[in-house]
């Protein structure tokens, strides 16, 4: 039996565009049918109608209303791509309310709200909640926690988990940068925001291992509680130590399971 996906987009900015430029490939190649799915983007939700977009929305109309798409009875399915923990969140809470599935890369909304997030599930248990881009999307770690490790005991979740520092520290490392020369490049590439306190200062990391926490343990720790320190405050100068000592400098995402548990 095929399963019909009408899909409603929250965001049209570069991940919203990438994301409809990869469905449309998707059905143009056949790669949905093959797998007994089709998917049609019917709304895309943005801040301006009058902003010039670099994606093909194809047939989807494009709104600004939330309601729009929340209140539409024929999108089954919404892709949430805004961030934040405000609008977002009403969107999130109102889709499962309304008995639509959701997909969601934000790894600050679920951290933020993960116990109320699982009481509206499990309220609307036909709703299927999916967030494996949330945290390291291209390993995959989420499904794998959820499923292939279910019959083993993990003691320790640990990785690098930011790619824009990730890059910034490999410039430093390899080519000497300073640490605002990293940062540029990485701002001219996309790779970072204009803003860019939640990869440098390491809460997006410390809301990525609050999730991890949660499948690998089960246990909710809330993510403001997690120590965090961020690499703002790296120059060229600690590399060079820390090279002296055959080591190198990484922003890693780490939880541990207790001895009692």
């Amino acid at each position: 039996t095929m399963v019909h996906l009408r899909i409603g987009l929250f965001g049209g900015g570069i991940v919203g565009g990438g994301v409809v430029d990869l469905i449309n490939r998707f059905t143009q190649s056949g790669r949905f049918r093959d797998i007994g799915v089709s998917v049609e983007v019917v709304k895309i939700c943005v801040r301006s109608l009058d902003k010039p977009r670099d994606f093909d929305p194809a047939k989807a109309i494009l709104v600004t209303n939330y309601d729009d798409i929340l209140g539409d009875s024929s999108i089954n399915c919404i892709v949430e791509l805004m961030g934040g923990v405000t609008s977002a969140k009403d969107v999130v809470f109102k889709a499962i309310s309304a008995g639509k599935h959701v997909v969601t890369a934000n790894k600050a909304l679920i951290a933020s709200f993960l116990p109320e997030l699982q009481a509206a599930l499990k309220a609307n248990p036909l709703v299927s909640f999916n967030f494996e881009a949330a945290v390291c999307g291209g390993i995959p770690i989420i499904h794998t926690l959820q499923t292939d490790f279910m019959a083993d005991k993990i003691f320790k979740v640990m990785g690098i988990m930011n790619g824009t520092t990730n890059f910034m520290l490999c410039k430093m490392e390899d080519e000497g940068a300073e640490y605002d020369a990293a940062l540029k490049e990485a701002q001219s590439l996309g790779f970072a925001e204009a803003d860019p306190t939640a990869d440098v200062e390491g809460h997006d990391v410390q809301a990525k291992i609050a999730l991890l926490t949660k499948l690998a343990f089960g246990k909710t720790v809330p993510f403001h509680t997690v120590p965090t320190t961020g690499i703002s405050k790296l120059a060229k100068v600690d590399f060079e130590y820390a090279r002296s000592l055959k080591s190198t400098i990484k922003l890693l995402g780490t939880s541990t399971l207790n001895p009692d548990g």
